[in-house]
């Protein structure tokens, strides 16, 4: 193909915008105009015209269009690489500039997964409200979450999935928990009895394959190679420990999960997960730099909430768990 012909102007301006280099961006990773049209909620036709316009300007080819996925050629990777450079430098600008001048940020939007939204929501407001004008705290699973964060909806959220596979995301561990067994009050012997037991007594009820931690009990199932028919699957940790406690079966979920359920705790009994167990990690994302030191700020307090508040209300609910739950370990 022909390289597109560079627009002849006298002009000295740029021959492209930053919203152009962010869906020239989307582009790139996602291998698909059609993709990057929904992350903007623009049609797939105006992002091909984007992509098209910018290369006239450039007089290049940037994009391989016979490739599926989409590719890049050289003078595509070029670009991106420069592109990814210049926006996280045009997102970093707003805190430096408020951060020179003192002033708060306008408007920060931050996601909590489910699990900890009543726990350590109050608590991250107060850093908030010292930190901007105007904050929107949203509750939802993990998946809705990244997915908001990569189309910059929302600026940090607490969930889950640490996404290692995106770039330019700043990571802050904030613990990591294992995974418990719960079971009906008076369910106790067949749970100790081991899972392919418990699993042939009583029903296995799951989280939803839409949720970051019922994918990682369906992989954790097969691992172990039970045999667990579905029968109900739910969102929310509430409404499954819920159906726990009525003796509609038993469940994996976590210290977390449990506290945040609330349910009546005579009716569903908390017991350690035999080996191989599962864990889970929950850390706070954001677009690297774009907040300032917020996410840092906000880590460390959800890191003091949990450890000086939320783990001496778990263990009472759980004597037996000891320091199994790891406040600011590691990330991978």
């Amino acid at each position: 193909m022909p390289p597109p012909r560079r627009k002849k102007s006298g002009s000295r301006d740029p021959p492209f915008d930053l919203k152009t280099l962010q869906v020239y961006e989307a582009v790139c990773t996602t291998g698909s105009m059609t993709e990057a049209a929904r992350r903007f909620r623009m049609t797939q036709p105006a992002v091909s015209h984007t992509i098209g316009l910018l290369e006239r300007n450039l007089g290049v080819t940037l994009v391989d269009r016979r490739m599926r996925p989409l590719g890049v050629t050289p003078a595509g990777a070029a670009l991106r690489r420069r592109a990814e450079r210049i926006l996280e430098e045009a997102f970093q600008t707003i805190p430096a500039v408020l951060k020179s001048a003192r002033t708060k940020l306008p408007h920060v939007r931050v996601g909590l997964v489910h699990s900890v939204a009543a726990s350590l929501g109050p608590t991250l407001a107060k850093v908030l409200s010292e930190a901007a004008a105007h904050t929107t705290m949203l509750a939802d699973l993990t998946a809705g979450l990244s997915e908001a964060l990569l189309r910059r909806q929302i600026d940090i959220v607490v969930s889950a999935d640490d996404r290692q596979d995106v770039d330019g995301i700043e990571r802050h561990a904030i613990l990591v928990e294992p995974f418990i067994l719960a079971v009906p009050r008076g369910r106790e012997a067949a749970a100790q009895s081991g899972l392919a037991t418990l699993a042939r007594d009583l029903p296995f009820l799951r989280y939803s394959s839409r949720s970051q931690t019922g994918l990682m009990v369906e992989r954790h199932i097969r691992r172990l190679g039970l045999d667990v028919p579905r029968y109900m699957e739910f969102d929310l940790s509430s409404a499954l420990l819920a159906a726990v406690g009525d003796g509609h079966g038993w469940a994996l979920t976590t210290p977390l999960c449990l506290h945040e359920a609330h349910v009546a705790h005579h009716r569903v009994v908390p017991m350690p997960l035999s080996a191989p167990g599962l864990t889970r990690r929950l850390t706070l994302l954001a677009h690297r730099g774009e907040v300032g030191d917020l996410p840092r700020a906000l880590a460390e307090r959800a890191r003091r909430t949990v450890e000086a508040k939320l783990l001496p209300e778990i263990r009472s609910l759980i004597p037996w768990l000891g320091k199994a739950i790891e406040i600011d370990p590691r990330t991978p």
